[in-house]
């Protein structure tokens, strides 16, 4: 199974979503089959898991489950076999997403024991077969997050989700814990500068994974 399989991570607002789509659409007319999805979520039963954590606040540990739930459903049902047909996926979050959200924010950076755990709740999820699904690379979209919401304010097109309506002390600990995966990480990781006009963000991404 060749890994085609590229992550895009980041703070609300932060654009991924928006080229994501625009990368895409440049691969399509190069006729390569490409694959976007987005967690939680991609697939149907996955979308459903996805509505019920928007509409409800849950604890910490059952939002870490909720999550972990519906990504092996959506590696199961979608990822899987788009790499066995040799596709290339674009997804929008992935476990980068649960740490730095429910691992590190959601404990304010201060549970330890907490972020294993969720690590390990994931390392079980992802694990198909005894293979592990990582992506090959992940893309991290790197803003202050008082830029990222202030986009998100502007954007009358954007679902507000009760994550945009946190307080902006969590969305500074959300970027502290995806410093602290990218320490850990580094050589999977390409930062990229989401201050950047979209053009030249997908310009940029997108003759990344053209090479």
């Amino acid at each position: 199974m060749k890994n085609k399989f590229y992550t895009f991570e980041g703070p609300e607002g932060s654009g991924k979503t928006t080229i994501i789509k625009k990368v895409a659409e440049k691969l399509l007319a190069d006729d390569i089959e490409v694959i976007t999805t987005r967690e939680p979520g991609g697939v149907k039963k996955a979308e459903e898991i996805r509505d019920f954590i928007m509409k409800y606040d849950h604890d910490k540990i059952s939002e870490a489950f909720l999550y972990s739930t519906a990504r092996r459903i959506h590696i199961e049902e979608k990822i899987i076999p788009a790499l066995e047909r040799g596709g290339l996926i674009l997804c929008d979050r992935f476990v980068d997403s649960s740490l730095a959200y429910q691992g590190y924010a959601n404990a304010n950076g201060e549970d330890e024991v907490l972020y294993d755990n969720i690590k390990l709740i994931n390392k079980i999820a992802t694990t198909i077969n005894d293979k592990e699904i990582k992506p090959s690379k992940t893309f991290y979209f790197d803003i202050d997050p008082v830029v990222s919401l202030k986009r998100i304010k502007k954007d009358s097109d954007r679902e507000v989700n009760r994550f945009d309506l946190k307080e902006l002390s969590y969305h500074q600990k959300v970027c502290e814990g995806y410093k602290k995966i990218i320490a850990s990480d580094n050589e999977r990781f390409i930062i990229i500068d989401a201050t950047k006009s979209v053009d030249e963000i997908t310009k940029e991404v997108y003759e990344y994974i053209k090479e």
